[in-house]
């Protein structure tokens, strides 16, 4: 009987660690689609480095690793591609004289 209890605690407190993830994970979809493309930068740096150290506590809990491995890495997937994609856009804004083609720059279609 102690066992199983161990074992729903060890569900719930990864539940709750999910919960959070979720929770970054939309907050940070609001941001690509709310905040100005200068502004998503540093956002998007410190956004990573705390999902980054999330990451690093998840694992140092054996009990909790194996359950949330693959939702950790589909949400941590995304978000790590559109923080290069900000970045490749903004270098590739300062480093041409030419305007980035349209589907490239998709900050601007959403700033209007």
């Amino acid at each position: 009987m102690a066992v199983k209890r161990q074992i729903l605690s060890y569900l719930q407190s990864c539940r709750r660690l999910m919960q959070i993830f979720q929770g970054l994970f939309l907050f940070f979809v609001g941001l690509v689609l709310l905040v100005p493309h200068d502004a998503l930068l540093p956002v998007c740096g410190a956004l990573s480095v705390i999902l980054f150290l999330l990451l690093v506590r998840i694992i140092s809990r054996p009990s909790c690793a194996s359950t949330i491995y693959h939702c950790v890495t589909f949400l941590l997937l995304p978000f790590n591609l559109v923080t290069c994609w900000c970045l490749y856009t903004k270098i590739a804004l300062q480093t041409t004289s030419k305007p980035c083609p349209p589907n490239m720059d998709w900050f601007k279609v959403l700033d209007g």
